[in-house]
Parts: C-alpha cells; sequence; structure tokens
C-alpha cells in the first residue's frame, strides 16, 4: 500500500485574500498582566514578512525559577509533583 494520489500540498485560497505588510526591520518587546505574572513577547525582524526571531516568555517561569529553589531544600523527590501543582503554574511555561 503506498501514499495516496493526489497533491499532497492544498493551497487554501482565504489565505491569499490576508493582508501583506513588510516589516520593518529592527526588534521590539511588548509584555501585558496575565492572570499569574507577566506574559512577554520579543521580536526580530530583518525586514521581510516573517520574523527572524520570536521569544516567548510565559508568567509562569518567573515564578518558578525562584520559588523552587527555596520550596524544594529538604524535600523528598515524590513530594516535588505535588508542591510544583499546588502554585497554579502552566506546566508547558516552565518547559520553554
Amino acid at each position: 500500500m503506498g501514499p495516496p494520489d493526489g497533491p499532497y500540498k492544498v493551497e487554501d485560497p482565504r489565505l491569499k485574500a490576508l493582508p501583506r505588510f513588510k516589516v520593518p526591520a529592527g526588534d521590539a518587546h511588548a509584555h501585558v498582566e496575565a492572570t499569574t505574572g507577566d506574559f512577554g513577547a520579543y521580536v526580530v525582524s530583518d525586514g521581510r514578512n516573517k520574523p527572524y526571531r520570536v521569544q516567548i516568555r510565559g508568567p509562569s517561569i518567573s515564578h518558578e525559577i525562584r520559588v523552587i529553589e527555596q520550596l524544594l531544600v529538604g524535600v523528598r523527590i515524590a513530594d516535588v509533583p505535588v508542591i510544583l501543582m499546588t502554585l497554579g503554574n502552566c506546566p508547558p511555561d516552565i518547559d520553554r
């Protein structure tokens, strides 16, 4: 059994109707206050229509790095997940 017949890339006509614009070269940083802290985004552009670099910093990462060092001193390894979940964080934020 081989691959299915037909095109493997489908063009969506709705995407062609989206506005296209040229992003000025340079960098920009923006942040907003989220429910659990500060949410920030950093974008670098080289002047084309797509960013050269994008970095997103979620609010949970700042809580975890500072708080974990103090909370986890002397605790058992089995207690670590329970302690982390009581902080109300977002685990994918920490994983970045």
